[in-house]
Order: structure tokens, then C-alpha cells, then sequence
């Protein structure tokens, strides 16, 4: 799907039962047209969008869950979650910066949101409902202008998370120290690195503005 890492395309997918206690949010997946990146419709699709590989109804038979440490592409799209999750759950800034860096805004939040569940003990579930995806025809290489200049830095961004805390109090200690964690990280060997100066700099206006609106509903 859009936004999966290149370098983990060949691993192996291991699946067990799992308990869970709290879903923050859950993900209704998609048939007809999948999510996909630019490269991946260029091999399987046309130059309009359009994948040629389509997925049905009976391609889904469960939910399942992502096991803790573990991360997955989120869209924006057929999404439910619980309002508390709102401080670490920001839709990344794109399209409109020097870059030129597009399509990763919802990609990045999906692993904010992931990472956020793991240190609080919650989960996300990916599956039901369905809904049937009709996309829009457009410019397969107008979404690839828009991809590649992050391209390298979506290898490592979980890398950055994961070198957050394994526990936080709340959604907002959580997101904290996830900027801390993307701040630390040296992305200086990687492509456009300067971005991610600029996506820290989000991030904390972020958590300033939910925080402060916050304090003046308990106000």
C-alpha cells in the first residue's frame, strides 16, 4: 500500500490471536481500486491512477490488529477514531513547502498514532467496514513528483519513532516525545533532509495549539 517502506517489502508476515482492552481507532479497508504509491501503479496500472489489480469483497474476511512495535499505512479515509487521540494523530504538512514533498501527510500520522497506542497499551484494528473506492482519474506522474522527495526519508521516519519511550502518561506526553524522538534522529545522510526541521517545527505548533484549546474548554 501507499506509504509501506520499500525496504520491507519482502518480509515475512507472521499472525496469532491478540487481546486488547481499548481500539482507539479502526480502519475500513477498501475494494475496487487499492491505495497505492506512484511506483507500484507504474508497474501495476496506467499512467491515470489507475491500478489494474483490484481487490473484492471476498479478498477480506476479518479485522485484525497490529501487534505492538510493529507499524502500518493508515489513509485519512474510512477511518473512525476516539477523539482523545487527536494530539498525536496530526496530518503532517504537504504539498505546500519548498520540497515540493506531497502524500505522506496522512502516511506519517498513521505512524504517530501507532506508535502513541504501543506506549499507552491501546490498539488500532484494520479491516471493517468495506467501502468500494472509486478513484478519480489523474496524472500517475504528478503523484510521483509529489512522492519522491520524501521517498528516502519514509524509509527511516518509524526508525525515528521508535527511539521514543516504550510508555507515556497520555496522548500528550506520548506526542512529546515522539518530536523529541524526530529531532534526535539523523536524517542528514538521507534526501531533503531539511524537512524534517520543518515537520518538527508542525509538530510542536501542533501539540501547542490542541493543548491550548484544551485549557480553555476546562477554563
Amino acid at each position: 500500500p501507499r506509504g509501506y517502506p520499500y525496504s520491507a517489502m519482502n518480509e515475512e508476515v507472521e499472525t496469532e490471536e491478540k487481546e486488547t482492552n481499548e481500539i482507539i481507532a479502526s480502519q475500513g479497508l477498501w475494494t475496487n481500486i487499492p491505495d497505492l504509491d506512484a511506483v507500484r501503479i507504474l508497474m501495476d496500472g496506467n499512467l491515470e491512477g489507475q491500478a489494474e489489480t483490484l481487490t473484492k469483497k471476498e479478498d477480506f474476511t476479518h479485522n485484525f490488529a497490529a501487534e505492538d512495535g510493529n507499524y502500518l499505512t493508515v489513509c485519512s479515509m474510512n477511518l473512525a477514531f476516539k477523539r482523545e487521540v487527536i494530539p498525536a494523530f496530526y496530518q503532517f504538512p504537504m504539498d505546500d513547502n519548498e520540497w515540493d514533498i506531497g502524500r505522506f501527510d496522512d502516511i506519517w500520522s498513521g505512524l504517530t498514532l501507532k506508535k502513541a497506542a504501543d506506549m499507552l497499551g491501546k490498539s488500532l484494528i484494520n479491516g471493517y467496514p468495506l467501502c468500494e473506492h472509486n478513484k478519480a482519474k489523474r496524472s500517475t506522474f504528478g503523484d510521483l513528483n509529489n512522492e519522491v522527495p520524501a521517498l528516502e526519508l519514509n524509509e527511516h521516519f518509524w526508525e525515528a519513532l521508535e527511539e521514543a519511550p516504550e510508555e507515556a502518561e497520555d496522548y500528550f506526553e506520548a506526542y512529546e516525545e515522539m518530536i523529541k524522538a524526530v529531532d534526535n534522529y539523523d536524517f542528514s545522510d538521507h534526501a531533503n533532509a531539511d524537512f524534517i526541521d520543518f515537520t518538527v517545527k508542525h509538530m510542536r505548533m501542533w501539540l501547542e495549539a490542541i493543548r491550548a484549546l484544551q485549557e480553555q474548554q476546562e477554563a
